[in-house]
């Protein structure tokens, strides 16, 4: 063969390739992106994002939000959805679902899938070549109770739980495929990995249901489950309220190992293939990391609240939230802090249940107090938080009347 016409091809070869590569790695078909919860989405080359924070006025954010060509939408609990700009985090349209919203909305081919707390479900239109007043349900499902599963999306099927106990399967455009009856309410996100759909349920079940809706097996733990479940390696990572981090074998539903994290477990276990690690956070405050062949500790590291949030993985960090009001970026072979935010300075600190997301360099933060941050992850820039400014209207109110106090009590012992 001519070497230049080897050459060619295969320089055609790996362009094409990389080509796809950023396509494959986009896809955010479930809770946290992926099978194995890693919270990261490749940026475009040219996505250059300013350090931010915004108020979404209404509500706290308990969701997680998803980006989509540069577009952040956001859910407050009150039901307020936002399309916000990634860039400066301006607001590009607002739309009100009118009930609490607490699962996370997931996107394919501009349709928003969601459902809210008063059992309605929705497909919602967000082209961006929709006026900012047209964005609309484009079709509607009623059930009988909450939804706060997030969807998983395979193919042209989404995949949800409700609090009814059922785990439902619905086509793109509305149809129901069928539905499964899991025993209690189906609060755990579902996801899909070879045919196979694995979901939890507050009866304190881990679930493998086929993909055409019958049970494969099920493994039953001491406590709920609303933790998302977790793939690696022919395994099921999953987190219980019994406070035990469970490996189950995804064909046979045995038990690979689990270990005790000594208090419940609300936060979804996430996986780095890289160094088979696993990494999870419990409601002792800890964030943990652990082997995913057979559970040894690695590492831990303890913050000040509770970890209910799912890690998201940057490079050769973890980055994860806590109820107290802070968002630790660790090493994540050591588990030391390389940089803490905190948005609330102190004073106003609020908790942050929602999942940490990462695009490109750009970490987005939502917490309880409504607002949301932008943070460049590369310079290790913060955005100036709005409450500094009332810390230190309030560190001058006391300075004012620790002044007067002394001037009082000097003039009273004269």
């Amino acid at each position: 063969m001519n070497r230049k016409y080897f050459i060619g091809i295969i320089t055609l070869i790996l362009a094409i390739s990389l080509c796809i590569n950023p396509i494959v790695a986009s896809n955010w078909n479930g809770f946290q992106g992926d099978v194995k919860h890693t919270g990261y989405k490749d940026g475009a080359s040219d996505t250059v994002s300013k350090v931010w924070s915004m108020n979404m006025e209404k509500g706290a954010i308990s969701s997680t939000p998803i980006i989509k060509n540069n577009i952040i939408y956001v859910i407050t609990e009150e039901g307020i959805l936002k399309a916000i700009d990634m860039k400066d985090g301006d607001t590009e349209w607002t739309y009100d679902f009118k009930d609490k919203i607490v699962a996370s909305p997931i996107i394919k081919n501009n349709i928003l899938y969601v459902g809210d707390c008063d059992g309605d479900f929705y497909a919602f239109n967000i082209s961006e070549k929709l006026d900012d007043d047209d964005h609309e349900v484009i079709w509607e499902k009623n059930f009988p109770e909450a939804i706060r599963s997030t969807v998983t999306i395979n193919n042209d099927n989404i995949y949800f739980g409700c609090d009814d106990g059922y785990l439902y399967s619905y086509t793109t455009n509305g149809k129901q495929n069928w539905k499964y009856k899991l025993g209690d309410k189906v609060q755990s996100s579902p996801i899909f990995v070879k045919d196979t759909i694995y979901v939890g349920s507050t009866n304190g079940k881990l679930f493998a249901i086929n993909s055409n809706g019958e049970k494969k097996w099920t493994y039953t733990t001491a406590d709920k489950i609303v933790s998302s479940p977790a793939y690696y390696d022919d395994s099921v990572y999953i987190g219980s309220e019994d406070g035990n981090l469970y490996c189950i074998n995804s064909e046979s539903g045995e038990l690979n190992w689990d270990i005790n994290m000594e208090n419940k477990i609300l936060s979804s276990p996430t996986i780095d293939s890289e160094n088979n690690n696993v990494y999870i956070g419990a409601d002792t405050g800890n964030i943990s990391c652990f082997d995913t062949r057979d559970g040894t500790f690695k590492w831990g590291y303890t913050t000040g609240g509770e970890v209910q949030s799912t890690p998201a993985i940057y490079k050769d960090q973890i980055i994860v939230n806590s109820n107290d009001g802070n968002t630790y970026t660790l090493n994540k072979y050591t588990g030391a802090v390389e940089s803490k935010f905190n948005p609330g300075c102190i004073i106003f600190n609020s908790k942050i249940t929602a999942s940490p997301i990462v695009y490109g360099d750009t970490l987005i933060v939502a917490d309880h107090s409504g607002y949301m941050h932008s943070v460049d992850l590369n310079k290790k820039e913060n955005p100036i938080s709005d409450f500094i400014y009332y810390d230190a209207i309030i560190i001058i109110i006391l300075v004012i009347v620790i002044i007067v106090a002394i001037k009082f009590i000097k003039k009273v012992n004269k």
